[in-house]
């Protein structure tokens, strides 16, 4: 039953039934202005009214995961969009239960072909309401980012925008086996007690994912059914990876947005992923991309380079101090990346130049070799390099940097 109240100025309707082309019903929750406004969507395994989610959040926790401090309301899902924050900026949000999970039925399944054409078919919707302007962007973190790279390479009826926060793009080599080797620490907990228990009504899941990865040791049909098609994804779209997150989504994230045909924006920073996405310069930068595409071009962010990088010059940021934009060569985003230890007596000693980091990965994941691990290559670049603007003209700790200006085709 659909419920409609209105929250702090926005209009709230919940547990909206959209019926699917199959007859199956999807359930999600609408927040919007009184007036039409682009949406941003999200679609969550994890359950959209869990609001906020303290048992999977506590599960989580007992797997070795720290959140950080999230800056959002209480009307926001796990992982998704803040209601609150962009119902204020002029945007609707829809949040919407995957099929077969919690409030939506059907038969459940991990980022299957199925839960894809579930999510074209709700954009499609979203962009037919009323109260919509028929412009819609994908938003969200983690697991919501992974359900992006699968249903934006299908190019739905009013899409027009991408925020892919840190996403898995390979579910053999960045999820269920690293290096080859199965993973059983996070996975098998988050499997039991995410997906199995927030089944609709108590159906059982569609497939088992822990039984069907261990019947799948090396990279057959059955990963390949599993894996985006990059390379179809044509909207534009901002991409966020981090150093921080190496055992899951780091690696993905970055070939994911080496594969994208359409304009393209990365940001690459160190920290927790959920604390940075629903931080204020974190959810500035994603108003003013939407704004840009969903809204109408315009010179806000028209200069925007296209690669941000964040670098640390000592084991003890300085927490809360504002990321400079430094100016880097275009050729080799590998500078980016740290190159020296804590104990390297030189500073300023260099190293051979590596392969460009992104180049070496998209080269690797590519080239036909199934084993092929992409290793990031580590140079340290001399201070003076970067002119009056340099690293040497601003105090240490996390510092943002700028590669290439204008969208990456």
């Amino acid at each position: 039953m659909t419920r409609s109240t209105a929250q702090a100025g926005i209009i709230v309707a919940k547990n909206v039934a959209v019926p699917m082309s199959d007859g199956v019903t999807l359930r999600v929750n609408v927040f919007r202005p009184d007036h039409p406004a682009p949406v941003v969507m999200s679609m969550t395994p994890y359950g959209k009214d869990n609001t906020p989610d303290r048992i999977g959040m506590l599960t989580m926790r007992l797997s070795g995961v720290r959140f950080g401090h999230l800056n959002c309301s209480p009307m926001t899902g796990f992982e998704s969009p803040d209601p609150q924050f962009w119902v204020s900026n002029g945007y609707a949000v829809v949040q919407g239960d995957a099929r077969g999970m919690h409030a939506s039925d059907g038969i459940g399944g991990f980022l299957t072909d199925q839960d894809a054409q579930d999510y074209a078919e709700l954009i499609g919707w979203a962009a037919d309401q009323s109260w919509s302007t028929g412009a819609v962007a994908l938003n969200g973190v983690s697991y919501l980012c992974m359900s992006q790279w699968r249903v934006a390479a299908l190019r739905p009826r009013g899409l027009a925008a991408i925020v892919a926060w840190e996403g898995v793009s390979d579910l053999l080599r960045e999820f269920a086996y690293h290096g080859g080797i199965p993973e059983t620490g996070f996975v098998p907990i988050w499997w039991k007690m995410r997906m199995r228990r927030g089944s609709h009504r108590g159906a059982t899941m569609g497939e088992d994912f822990l039984a069907d990865s261990r019947r799948h040791p090396l990279d057959d049909a059955y990963w390949a059914a599993k894996r985006p098609d990059l390379s179809a994804i044509d909207v534009p779209a901002l991409v966020a990876a981090s150093w921080s997150d190496h055992g899951l989504h780091s690696r993905g994230t970055l070939l994911a947005y080496e594969q994208l045909c359409g304009p393209k924006w990365l940001v690459v920073h160190g920290r927790r992923k959920w604390e940075t996405y629903y931080s204020a310069e974190a959810l500035e930068l994603q108003r003013r991309f939407l704004d840009h595409f969903l809204k109408g071009a315009s010179a806000d962010w028209a200069d925007e380079p296209a690669v941000r990088y964040e670098r640390r010059h000592t084991p003890h940021p300085v927490h809360g101090s504002h990321l400079d934009a430094l100016a880097a060569p275009a050729r080799d985003i590998a500078d980016a990346v740290p190159g020296r230890r804590l104990n390297d007596a030189d500073p300023t000693t260099k190293r051979p130049r590596p392969e460009g980091f992104l180049l070496r990965c998209a080269t690797a994941a590519t080239s036909g070799s199934r084993h092929v691990h992409p290793q990031v290559h580590r140079r340290h670049r001399d201070h003076r390099q970067h002119g009056p603007n340099g690293l040497d003209q601003h105090r240490r700790g996390d510092r943002l940097g700028r590669v290439r200006r204008g969208p990456q085709a």
